[in-house]
């Protein structure tokens, strides 16, 4: 079963999923105060890059975290880690070359017809998978020294918080 899958815990309560998303919102906030003390200025930007996608993922992972062994939940936390650094790096790519995109409308008139904001959408869209590959190697792996042991940490709370529910 995997995050994707629609029919993945289509039995599940609802309350399931949204403590995972809770949980994992509250651990990347933790994330995001801890680089902001960290890293006064910019530190605060790594758990709120995650924030959309982790709490997204974990949404979706949530059952599986509860239900079955240490193994499922062992899997759940690897994929919530890793797929939640993938999307994270995704979300900052496309922020900065949409960026780009609304920077060449505001340039000055002479630039700005629409063969020019075609051509830079075109080179835009080129640049996300290679931008988005080397942000994944770059800024991925550091992350992932944070990210993963806070899916381990998600994945352990929501296995208390899933016994004490049922």
């Amino acid at each position: 079963m995997s995050p994707f899958d629609r029919a993945a815990g289509r039995t599940e309560p609802a309350d399931v999923r949204l403590i995972g998303a809770i949980v994992a919102a509250a651990v990347a906030l933790a994330i995001a105060v801890v680089g902001l003390a960290l890293v006064p200025g910019s530190g605060w930007v790594f758990g709120i890059a995650g924030l959309p996608g982790t709490t997204w993922l974990a949404w979706r992972l949530a059952p599986r975290a509860v239900q079955g062994g240490i193994s499922d939940g062992a899997l759940a936390a690897l994929e919530l880690g890793i797929l939640s650094i993938l999307v994270a790096d995704a979300l900052v790519v496309a922020v900065v070359l949409g960026w780009e995109i609304v920077s060449a409308a505001g340039s000055p008139p002479a630039s700005v017809d629409l063969t020019a904001m075609v051509g830079a959408a075109i080179q835009v869209a080129f640049a996300f998978v290679p931008i988005a590959l080397i942000g994944a190697i770059i800024v991925g792996i550091p992350a992932a020294i944070v990210v993963i042991p806070a899916a381990f940490l998600w994945t352990f709370l929501m296995r208390i918080l899933g016994s004490r529910r049922g």
